[in-house]
């Protein structure tokens, strides 16, 4: 009897052994694992469904609304035609409502009884009108459709009419001032997105847009000198990096010295240095006007 109960001790023993070998196994298979990394989380938009983002404008909304220099119901077409130009156009309302106000503080009469070098809401000037009646067709499949689209007809030859301001042709009409501002700024995005594609580069198609306001203010050639300065200080990566990050985007802006010497290739010395400052203070103003503060924050690295 002893044999057996041996036996039946010894088997036993044996399962202990196999239960404690598989219970390491998988303890080993478990902790050995490499945790699976967290999903990253979405990038937030660049540009704010709110605005504008700094009260200070909303301040400055307001007192020209409290002083009748803005009326309410101007206030409100200018509002509105943003919203139905940046549907069409496919582009941030942020950014156009932003620009328009950086432009013109919303005076839609601006400059109608002067002579000035550019006038009336988003203070077009000679090159600008040229191009919103005779190029479009340069940056859209069908000018006629789009512009029939946004103002129930083709209104064009736009002019800067001070005897009939509000005719629809007139450049001084708010929705018609609204339409042809915005797609000289989408037309602005897709000649900045060709020199891109011209030259191989990457970039964040939204965030173009900011690069294309900046064009729309102080013109394209300003922007590729900035580029090219951009590229000769951090080279191509570092220009690539700046067309599609925004912390990076928003350093390169507050960079006086950088800014001036892109300037400087193109105006004489004390003529960049206002231009520099109007560059500067543009493009703050448009930053902290229309953008998405969490999609700009600086990590502390990078500063």
């Amino acid at each position: 009897m002893l044999i057996p109960f041996l036996k039946t001790q010894h088997r036993a023993h044996g399962i202990s052994v196999g239960l404690a070998l598989l219970v390491l196994a998988c303890a080993f298979l478990i902790f050995s694992r490499k945790p699976e990394p967290l999903p990253s989380l979405p990038k937030p938009p660049l540009f704010s469904a709110e605005f504008p983002v700094d009260p200070r404008f909303s301040r400055e909304i307001n007192s020209l609304l409290t002083s009748q220099q803005l009326s309410r119901h101007n206030h409100r077409l200018i509002s509105s035609s943003v919203m139905k130009a940046s549907q069409a156009l496919e582009m941030p309302p942020a950014l156009l409502w932003c620009l328009l106000f950086q432009e013109s503080r919303f005076n839609h009469l601006a400059g109608i009884n002067e002579s000035p070098i550019a006038t009336g809401l988003g203070q077009f000037s000679f090159s600008a009108f040229y191009e919103i009646n005779h190029q479009l067709d340069r940056y859209l499949p069908s000018p006629k459709r789009t512009l029939v689209a946004m103002l129930g007809e083709d209104v064009r030859p736009i002019v800067a009419d001070a005897e009939h301001p509000n005719e629809k042709h007139s450049y001084y009409n708010i929705p018609t001032a609204v339409t042809a501002s915005a797609l000289y700024l989408h037309n602005r995005k897709i000649q900045l997105e060709r020199v891109l594609q011209s030259r191989n580069l990457e970039f964040n198609s939204e965030l173009i847009w900011f690069w294309a306001a900046i064009s729309y203010n102080k013109g394209t050639r300003t922007v590729i000198s900035l580029w090219n300065q951009i590229q000769k200080a951090y080279g191509e990566a570092g220009l690539s990096e700046r067309l599609t990050e925004p912390e990076l985007l928003m350093k390169t802006i507050e960079d006086r010295g950088l800014l001036f010497s892109a300037v400087k290739t193109i105006w004489q010395s004390q003529q960049a240095k206002a231009f520099t400052e109007e560059l500067w203070r543009h493009s703050k103003s448009l930053k902290e006007c229309s953008l998405n503060s969490a999609a700009i924050s600086i990590k502390e690295t990078d500063r």
